[in-house]
């Protein structure tokens, strides 16, 4: 019986964490000006892009300000402008002041998307809240050990000096990309083939100060994301296709578009912890 019991309360502690996802009715995927939400039990919080908002939440946007969200359940995304005062209804926001919420196109799957990344979501702010980036070792940051689209590949690294970066297809010692750099970061100017890559990270200067890495660049038979890298789209869809690409597992091509929302909002701070 006290097996079954440890099981139990096991079990239901494993399952807390989805219950409490579960409850989460819309994401904001895009958010300019003053915007607040009160919450059942809990004192009133700015609303920031990618919060989880529950039902009943009561938000109240002020004059000039504009949010965007997207119904997890439906994919349906919703767009108000201030000053408004709405409520988030099992269906569609409800307006209590202002104008009512105006119905954009949905983006299919975009729902599902979002609610993937949701426990990504939660560690990253979780993470934000000590240094996330020490300035005194080397560290690669991507691609590392993952697959990436055949688009444009961006090495990315932590250094603090001069470093050398060397490409080769995998089991070949002749680089295709020999470079040193003070930036941190490096995007090969072509779209390198289907295969296999080793890359070195060298910090000049220090012996020793050697990282590597393997990362698989696919085929280019699906097509499907290859809109996500051209022509202009606005935050709030650049938002959903990040998170499509964070579901689908390719982190190294979701950070370019992250890096892109990041720029176009420098006032949405946690923003910042998606595109490193």
């Amino acid at each position: 019986m006290r097996d079954q019991l440890n099981r139990t309360v096991l079990l239901l502690a494993l399952m807390l964490p989805v219950l409490a996802w579960a409850q989460d009715l819309a994401v904001v995927v895009d958010a300019k000006g003053k915007i607040v939400s009160e919450q059942k039990g809990r004192a009133s919080q700015p609303v920031r892009m990618l919060d989880y908002l529950p039902a009943q939440a009561d938000i109240t946007l002020a004059a000039g300000a504009q949010l965007q969200l997207v119904y997890l359940g439906s994919s349906q995304r919703w767009q108000v402008d201030g000053p408004a005062r709405l409520m988030l209804a099992a269906g569609a926001p409800k307006s209590i002041s202002g104008a009512p919420a105006r119905a954009l196109c949905a983006n299919q799957g975009a729902g599902q998307a979002l609610a993937a990344i949701e426990p990504a979501h939660r560690e990253r702010m979780a993470l934000g809240a000590v240094v996330m980036r020490s300035n005194d070792q080397l560290r690669m940051l991507g691609p590392v050990d993952e697959k990436v689209l055949p688009y444009r590949v961006t090495l990315r690294w932590q250094g603090t000096g001069r470093c050398r970066v060397r490409l080769m297809a995998a089991h070949d010692a002749i680089p295709l990309l020999d470079v040193s750099t003070t930036d941190a970061r490096y995007t090969l100017a072509t779209a390198l083939p289907a295969g296999r890559y080793t890359w070195v990270l060298e910090e000049l200067g220090k012996p020793g100060a050697v990282k590597t890495a393997e990362f698989e660049v696919l085929a280019a038979d699906d097509p499907t994301y290859a809109a996500y890298f051209t022509g202009e789209a606005d935050v709030a869809v650049r938002v959903m296709q990040a998170a499509e690409l964070e579901r689908a597992g390719y982190h190294h091509d979701a950070r370019q578009l992250w890096e892109q929302v990041a720029s176009q909002r420098p006032e949405q701070e946690g923003l910042q912890l998606w595109a490193h």
